[in-house]
C-alpha cells in the first residue's frame, strides 16, 4: 500500500453530494468510522475521505475507491468515475485527493445496520485548477464571494489558450497593486495568470483587496487566489472566488507556511495521459531520511490538561499498555503522514496510541519539531482516563507554543518540514528514564488520602504508643525498688 500525503479539494462555487456504492462490503470499517464519531443513528455527520484511482482494480480498471484512514469504505459509482478521472492527476503528483463526506448510520428491530455515505465535490469541470501555483513562496487566498474581473477581452489572445474544450475551468491568479488615475491617483489591483496581466478590479473592488495584497507584497510574498475562466477562443470571462482583506483573520495575515498549495503534474485533457506513480521516476517523489532520536527532552508541562488527544479507537492494543493516570508520553511529528502531512502523534514507549487533534497542530508543532531536528524525543506529561461512555481517553498537559519547550530551544529557528525525519509508522525509541535526569517541573497538586476516623488515645495500637506505656512501667518498678531500699 503506497502511503501518500493529502491535497485537498476545494469547492469553488456550489458542491454536489455523490453517493457511494458497495458500502455493505466494508461494514467493519464503516462500523469504526460510526464508533469514532460517537454520533446517533440517524444522525448525519462529516468524516475526511480521499479518493483513490484504481487501475489495478480487476473489476474495472477506472475504479476510484473511497477510503477512511486509508481503508475502503466504498466506490464511486462508474459515471462518477468517468466524470471526476482527472482525479488521476492528483494520484500522478504523488497525493491522495481528500474531500468530506456526510455519513449516516442506521439500525433495524433486528439490529441490523446500514450505512449511507456521499461525498461533497464540485463539478467536475472545476475539481482542480487548471494551471500550478509558484515552486517558491506565496500566499493563497481563503475562499470568498464572486469578484468581477475587468479589461479581459483586451487579453482574449493570452486568455484564449486556458479555456478549457468544456468551456469553463478553475485557474489561480495573482493579485498585484499599482498606481491608476490621472489627476487624483488611486491604488490598483491588476490580476495575473502566469506572470502576464489579464485584467484589474474596478476601484470599489481594488480598495477591499488592496490592503491584503500590499501586506503580503511588504512580506516578500505574491497573494494568489482562486478564479474561473469561462468562454471559447474568441471572448473569456475570469471571476475571482477570494477573501476580502476586512474578512481575513489575523493568524492568516501572520502565516508562516509560505505553500499553502502543491504543484500538481501539468495538466492533461486525456486522463490516460497520466502517469501513474509505479511508472514515476523514483527520484522525483520526496524521500525522507529518519534521523537519528537519541535523548530524551521533557517539556515543561502545564498546570491543568490542555489537549484531549483523538484517534485511540484506532490504537486500542498499544493504549492498553499504558499506565492509568500519569505516564510520559512522546510527541512525534509525522510529515510523511499520508492523511496528514502535519499531524503530530502521541506514543507511549514507541508505540502510537493516540494524535493531537487537527486544529491545534499548528499550535503545537514548531515547538515539537525543533526538538526532533536537534535529534530528541519530545516528552510529555499525559494521563489516561475513562471517558464518560466507557471507552479509554487521554488528555496532555502541554502549554501553547513554545512555553513548553525548555530555555536552551527556544531561541532556535523555525523548523521547515524537510528539516525533520519521516516517522509514520515507524516505532520510536524506548529510553530509560532516570529521575536524577528530569529537570525542575511544577509539582502536581497530590492527591489527598482519604480522612480515616480519629481513635481515642488510649485505644491506639502503635508502636510508638506501646513504646512509651513500656517506658512508663519500668520507672514505676524502678522507684518501689528504690522507696522500699530506703524504708
Amino acid at each position: 500500500m503506497i502511503q501518500k500525503p493529502h491535497y485537498p479539494i476545494e469547492i469553488v462555487t456550489s458542491g454536489k453530494s455523490v453517493e457511494i456504492e458497495d458500502t455493505q462490503s466494508h461494514l467493519v470499517r464503516l462500523r469504526s468510522m460510526f464508533q469514532a464519531s460517537n454520533a446517533d443513528f440517524n444522525e448525519e455527520f462529516e468524516a475526511d475521505v480521499t479518493l483513490v484511482p484504481e487501475p489495478d482494480n480487476p473489476r474495472n480498471k477506472h475504479a476510484i475507491s473511497v477510503r477512511w484512514w486509508d481503508y475502503v469504505i466504498g466506490y464511486l459509482p462508474a459515471s462518477a468515475c468517468r466524470d471526476y478521472a482527472q482525479l488521476r492527476r492528483v494520484d500522478a503528483s504523488g497525493y491522495d485527493a481528500c474531500v468530506k463526506a456526510r455519513v449516516k448510520a442506521r439500525e433495524d428491530r433486528d439490529g441490523a445496520r446500514s450505512y449511507s455515505v456521499q461525498v461533497i465535490l464540485p463539478t467536475p469541470e472545476l475539481l482542480l485548477p487548471l494551471n500550478n501555483p509558484p515552486a517558491d513562496g506565496f500566499a493563497l487566498l481563503p475562499l470568498g464571494s464572486r469578484v468581477q474581473v475587468t479589461k479581459e477581452s483586451d487579453h482574449i489572445e493570452y486568455l484564449a489558450d486556458f479555456v478549457p474544450t468544456e468551456g469553463e475551468g478553475q485557474l489561480l491568479v495573482s493579485l498585484h497593486t499599482f498606481e491608476a488615475g490621472r489627476d487624483k491617483r488611486w491604488t490598483c489591483v491588476e490580476v495575473r495568470l502566469e506572470g502576464e496581466r489579464i485584467g484589474e478590479l474596478t476601484k470599489t473592488t481594488s480598495e477591499k483587496f488592496a490592503p491584503a495584497v500590499e501586506h503580503f507584497e511588504e512580506c516578500g510574498l505574491d497573494l494568489y487566489c482562486r478564479a474561473i475562466i469561462t468562454g471559447s477562443s474568441v471572448a473569456a470571462e475570469v471571476v475571482l472566488y477570494g477573501a476580502k482583506a476586512h474578512e481575513l483573520s489575523d493568524s492568516f495575515l501572520e502565516a508562516k507556511r509560505t505553500k499553502p498549495l502543491v504543484r500538481l503534474v501539468e495538466y492533461q485533457p486525456d486522463t490516460s495521459d497520466y502517469q501513474l506513480p509505479s511508472e514515476l521516476d523514483p527520484e522525483s517523489s520526496r524521500t525522507i531520511i529518519p534521523l537519528p532520536l537519541d535523548k530524551v527532552v521533557e517539556l515543561i508541562p502545564s498546570r491543568s490538561a490542555t489537549v484531549e488527544t483523538v484517534g485511540e479507537f484506532a490504537y486500542q492494543r498499544a493504549l492498553d499498555g499504558t499506565p492509568n493516570g500519569f505516564f510520559d508520553a512522546e510527541l512525534i511529528p509525522e510529515v510523511n503522514n499520508p492523511y496528514d502531512p502535519h499531524a503530530i502523534s502521541v506514543r507511549y514507549q514507541g508505540e502510537t496510541i493516540a494524535y493531537i487533534p487537527r486544529g491545534l497542530t499548528d499550535v503545537y508543532w514548531q515547538a515539537v519539531a525543533k526538538v526532533v531536528a536537534s535529534g530528541a524525543v519530545p516528552m510529555v506529561d499525559a494521563k489516561k482516563y475513562r471517558g464518560r461512555d466507557g471507552s479509554t481517553e487521554v488528555k496532555l498537559y502541554l502549554p501553547e507554543g513554545e512555553k513548553a519547550l525548555p530555555v536552551e530551544y527556544r531561541n532556535l529557528p523555525d523548523v521547515d518540514y524537510e528539516q525533520i525525519a519521516g516517522h509514520f509508522r515507524k516505532r520510536t525509541p524506548v529510553f530509560q528514564r532516570l529521575p536524577q535526569q528530569k529537570p525542575n517541573r511544577p509539582k502536581r497538586k497530590p492527591r489527598l488520602p482519604q480522612q480515616k476516623p480519629n481513635r481515642p488515645q488510649h485505644e491506639s495500637n502503635s508502636p510508638q504508643h506501646e513504646s512509651n506505656l513500656g517506658a512508663i512501667g519500668c520507672g514505676l518498678i524502678l522507684l518501689v525498688v528504690v522507696l522500699i531500699l530506703i524504708f
